[in-house]
């Protein structure tokens, strides 16, 4: 823990700490306030050695329905993915804060498992990698225009990946892709030929019909939906049937208690041997408490007016 250190004297001395640490092969993470404020003063006094990572805070609550692919959520996973790499490339840094914890993130196993590589004179087929995709959060439209998107036309995919500048469209000949080329999602055009394209989860959970069926069956199981008003029923049945199907929707991440009970955090990623840096902790705690009791007197409030189910379990840790 840090204390009684001014507060321009944070990065400062964060920095002397990363670059002893990495010289020891050992990942930082460091909890402070303002984790995005504070990355931006750090990473001059590092240069990008090591590299600085943002689990960042997510502004929108889960009980507003947030865009399916936040910018903040594309950090968080950035993050994690760093952490995954770990054992080969030991030396990043993690920016995060204790508010940032209390959002449920994905598990290091399903974190594993969210990631597929395309490339040229490899498989799988087309309806495989299009089945892929919506496990991994992708909604499937006419014409892929954002990140999170996917087409498919015969043998021709396009997908826009959550952590990529450009779509890429994949032509299949037979069950092996032929070429793999970038596009632009303005016009529709391809533009360049690329070796391979990395495709990770957009979300912070893993999706398909076995882990929506498990998670409507243990909703279903804890709450009752009878306490609903009708005019809500009707929306949460429908969601309900989308989620039991293994389809993306915006706003799926409201049910990620039921989709991981486990409710996995930051620190389930982070691996031993860390060096922990941790800034004003009771601050911290105090924004991370306010989150909680916000979100748990919104679910309150909801569940009065009919609705949220009574004891509905809200994806915070």
């Amino acid at each position: 823990k840090v204390g009684r250190l001014p507060r321009p004297a944070w990065p400062i001395v964060a920095g002397a700490v990363a670059r002893a640490c990495a010289a020891l092969r050992r990942p930082v993470l460091i909890l402070v306030p303002a984790p995005q404020r504070f990355a931006d003063e750090l990473r001059p006094w590092l240069a990008g050695h090591p590299p600085v990572h943002v689990f960042a805070e997510v502004a929108i609550s889960f009980l507003d329905r947030p865009p399916a692919f936040d910018e903040s959520v594309n950090k968080r996973l950035e993050a994690l993915a760093a952490l995954s790499r770990a054992s080969d490339e030991p030396a990043i840094v993690v920016v995060s804060s204790r508010r940032a914890i209390t959002r449920q993130t994905i598990s290091p196993r399903d974190l594993l498992e969210g990631t597929m590589l395309l490339a040229p004179g490899q498989g799988p087929d087309p309806m495989a990698v299009a089945l892929r995709l919506v496990e991994l959060g992708y909604s499937r439209e006419p014409l892929v225009e954002d990140r999170g998107q996917f087409s498919l036309r015969g043998g021709i995919l396009d997908v826009f990946p959550a952590a990529a500048d450009a779509p890429v469209r994949a032509e299949w000949a037979g069950d092996v892709i032929e070429t793999l080329r970038l596009f632009d999602p303005e016009n529709q055009r391809s533009v360049m030929a690329v070796p391979e394209a990395s495709i990770r989860t957009g979300r912070e959970l893993l999706l398909g019909p076995g882990r929506g069926a498990a998670a409507v069956a243990r909703l279903q199981e804890s709450v009752s939906l009878a306490s609903l008003r009708a005019d809500v029923a009707a929306d949460w049945e429908d969601e309900l049937a989308r989620l039991e199907s293994g389809s993306a929707f915006p706003g799926v991440e409201f049910y990620a208690g039921y989709l991981d009970s486990s409710r996995p955090s930051l620190l389930d990623h982070v691996p031993a041997g860390a060096a922990v840096l941790d800034f004003d902790p009771e601050r911290q705690l105090t924004d991370a408490r306010s989150v909680i009791e916000e979100a748990e007197m919104l679910a309150a409030a909801e569940s009065g007016g009919g609705e949220l189910p009574r004891g509905f379990t809200l994806p915070i840790v």
